[in-house]
């Protein structure tokens, strides 16, 4: 879907505003139009380098906080090998060009405590604007910041031209997502309508205002965490939370990282949209740091007797892990069993697996499946195989008379089609559809029609 935005300039979207991430669309048309390499390549190149960018921030503030490098390498480490974060790191996704300016927020927001220069407040203020304009976690750390700011102001020790200043920059670091809150706005006359889908996108209010908890979500949350850290080095997350509350007074920053921390678990933790799993990354980087606070805290402690040779080992873990997940998986809990499977993709391979070299299922099912329909053909595809289906017709059978049908966000061109059309249809031209399964299947061609097997798709014939 995002490559489908970014191939059709496309910062909006059609899933509320909270969705529509537009400075991260902003900065991938700009890569788009380099020319060099695949234009998708291109797409996907922007987020591998946004999560380098994280990664070097992170080691920035765990080596300016704790004033050491091998804690800095190790809490680096922890977040680049963390399953989540390298997955989003090798598709085209928001989250880790968020979490490169929320990182970036903080570095400044450290200096600001040390050294009281408005000119670090100032750049708090930008980064988080930036990180709102990329996703609307960015209010979790923004909440922090008001908060201290707020005190800071009561107490005299932030002065009003600081304040001031973060403000400003904030609003410039924003301003692209104010555009599209302004454009709604007047486009709807209706200011709580904008406010909600801006905080909430279109349909997901319900999840982020969750108050309630079951067992089945608790234990997969456990297990997404359990995921993320499948190193021994993790028992220094411990270790760094241990060390925060106990230096609090000399170093009152560890609280702040302690707050920073309970509220992105908090917020993950009770959230219900199916790809829940993706906003712990927030709560991932705060652990990656407090990982490299316990690090530090060791070498305080016992000196050159800690190992660092055995600390980098142990950050690598996870690579094996991972490597041998999908067999083991399969083999002894096979969680796929009996589901819906999409041509070319192993699943096991494909969601226990974080890295995606090589991977070409989607572009090899999408190119099969158009170049197998005849022109007038109609193909009806879920939210899934839709995207890759009209990319490839963009690029690859643009002359091509096939018709793609989805009532997916900006893709949506379902509207005004009515079920008697789509009956219709299958009277009158060869329908396809990729998954005849209720739920990825039209109830009107599941219910009226039989299916055949044509290559990658099935052939809908109507009863």
């Amino acid at each position: 879907m995002i490559q489908y935005r970014v191939l059709h300039n496309d910062i909006t979207g059609a899933l509320g505003l909270a969705l529509a991430h537009p400075l991260y669309y902003a900065i991938s048309i700009l890569f788009k139009n380099i020319p060099c390499a695949d234009i998708i390549h291109r797409i996907n190149f922007v987020t591998a380098i946004a999560s380098a960018f994280a990664i070097g921030n992170l080691f920035l503030f765990v080596r300016i906080w704790t004033r050491r490098a091998l804690p800095a390498l190790i809490s680096a480490m922890t977040l680049a090998f963390a399953h989540t974060f390298w997955r989003h790191a090798s598709i085209p996704e928001t989250y880790n060009m968020y979490l490169a300016f929320f990182l970036a927020g903080l570095i400044f927001f450290l200096l600001y405590t040390r050294e009281r220069k408005s000119l670090y407040l100032m750049l708090v203020g930008l980064f988080n604007g930036l990180a709102i304009s990329v996703h609307m976690l960015a209010i979790i750390p923004l909440g922090l910041y008001g908060v201290y700011i707020l005190f800071g102001l009561f107490n005299k020790k932030i002065s009003l031209k600081s304040f001031l200043l973060f403000v400003f920059a904030w609003i410039v670091g924003a301003s692209l997502y104010e555009y599209l809150f302004i454009q709604e706005l007047m486009r709807s006359g209706d200011f709580l309508a904008t406010l909600r889908s801006a905080l909430f996108g279109s349909n997901w209010s319900n999840a982020v205002l969750n108050t309630s908890m079951s067992l089945s979500i608790v234990k997969e949350n456990i297990m997404y965490i359990g995921m993320n850290f499948v190193t021994i080095n993790a028992v220094f997350g411990f270790v760094g939370f241990y060390s925060a509350v106990k230096n609090r007074r000399e170093d009152s920053f560890g609280i702040f990282v302690l707050l920073l921390w309970a509220a992105f678990l908090l917020f993950a933790f009770r959230y219900t949209v199916p790809d829940r799993y993706a906003f712990f990354l927030p709560f991932y980087a705060v652990s990656a740091i407090l990982i490299g606070r316990g690090v530090s805290y060791c070498i305080e402690q016992y000196e050159r007797k800690f190992a660092a040779a055995a600390l980098i080992v142990f950050s690598l873990a996870p690579i094996f892990v991972y490597m041998a997940l999908p067999v083991f998986v399969e083999n002894k809990y096979p969680i796929f069993k009996g589901k819906r499977h999409l041509p070319y993709r192993n699943e096991y391979r494909y969601f226990l697996q974080p890295w995606k070299t090589n991977y070409t299922g989607a572009k090899r099912f999408a190119c099969e499946a158009l170049d197998s329909v005849k022109s007038g053909s109609a193909i009806f595809a879920d939210g899934t195989s839709l995207y890759p289906l009209a990319i490839a017709k963009d690029l690859y059978f643009n002359d091509k008379d096939v018709d793609i049908y989805s009532a997916h966000g900006s893709y949506d061109n379902l509207e005004g089609v009515s079920s008697e059309d789509i009956l219709g249809m299958l009277d009158k031209r060869d329908v396809y559809v990729v998954s005849p399964i209720k739920g990825y299947c039209l109830d009107i061609i599941f219910e009226n029609a039989t299916f055949q097997k044509a290559g990658v798709l099935y052939k809908c014939i109507k009863k």
